[in-house]
């Protein structure tokens, strides 16, 4: 594990006018000691998981592209350590969580690296908000081709359970091995790691309320489609797909590609849905370069 994935996560409270606002648990990280009006980093970079994931599916990337950038990578609402409230959890949400997120960090400009529903997200804040998004990197994104029928299944079967009923139904280790094996193909010990990871957070008190936030954030996913608006980002953007993605397939980078003007590609031949766990070393590289301005893609 990665010394950035260890250190204490810290917390911004995003202000909504009800209490004291949402809370989104984050590493903040980069040469020295990092905080709002830093100059001297360029740029930051944001890191935004998928569905059910946590900042911690970016740990071997954090360290690296923090040597010379800040680097901030949050826990999604609902999910991790964040706040799970009673919310939309649908594109639209998250799109303006992450712009708050921004202004509470005393962020105008930032590269943004989103993957899976992370990278849908990254995608719709450069539409709505094209001034804040310096360059895009959209790993595998949500919201350009239809969802595995295997993900949709599971999530279907989870959400029967009525929330805050103690005894609510828990995926088997077997479903879960299934799950992981689709995210991590022909990588048995990542399988393994994750499926036994999460199979711990089913004894969480929080169990239901990540449920919650899982399927109504498919369900918004499924609704705001964004390849026919692709072609109007302005920002540099980079597709990363693994080619043996099972969540999302991977001829999603092809039609992404064809509707974003001077967009550059990086397939990853061994790869599944996430890149950056099960290729870590050449993703953290060709991010790197891709937000210094060098060529990385085709």
């Amino acid at each position: 594990m990665s010394r950035e994935s260890q250190r204490p996560l810290q917390v911004a409270r995003l202000a909504d006018g009800a209490g004291e606002g949402l809370a989104i648990h984050h590493v903040d990280v980069g040469p020295g000691d990092v905080g709002p009006g830093d100059e001297g980093l360029g740029t930051p970079v944001v890191l935004l998981p998928g569905l059910l994931g946590t900042h911690g599916w970016f740990r071997e990337s954090i360290g690296p592209l923090a040597a010379r950038r800040r680097v901030l990578a949050p826990d999604l609402p609902g999910f991790g350590r964040s706040d799970k409230p009673d919310a939309p959890y649908d594109v639209p949400w998250f799109t303006g969580v992450l712009a708050r997120f921004l202004d509470h960090k005393g962020i105008e400009r930032a590269h943004l690296v989103g993957n899976s529903l992370g990278g849908q997200i990254a995608l719709a804040l450069a539409l709505a908000r094209p001034e804040r998004v310096e360059r895009l990197v959209l790993v595998a994104p949500a919201g350009i081709v239809a969802w595995s029928p295997m993900l949709l299944q599971l999530l279907g079967v989870v959400a029967k359970a009525p929330l805050g009923v103690v005894a609510a139904p828990r995926l088997s280790p077997s479903a879960l091995a299934v799950a992981f094996g689709a995210i991590f193909p022909g990588r048995d010990d990542l399988a393994t790691r994750f499926a036994r990871s999460y199979s711990r957070g089913f004894a969480s008190p929080d169990y239901p309320l990540v449920v919650r936030a899982a399927v109504r954030a498919l369900r918004g996913s499924l609704a705001d489609p964004l390849l026919d608006a692709a072609h109007r980002v302005t920002a540099p953007t980079l597709i990363v797909w693994g080619e043996r993605d099972r969540v999302l397939p991977v001829a999603g980078a092809r039609m992404l590609r064809r509707r974003l003007p001077g967009v550059e590609l990086s397939l990853y031949r061994d790869s599944g849905h996430c890149p950056m766990v099960d290729a870590p070393e050449r993703f953290t590289r060709e991010v790197g370069r891709f937000l210094d301005g060098e060529p990385v893609g085709i």
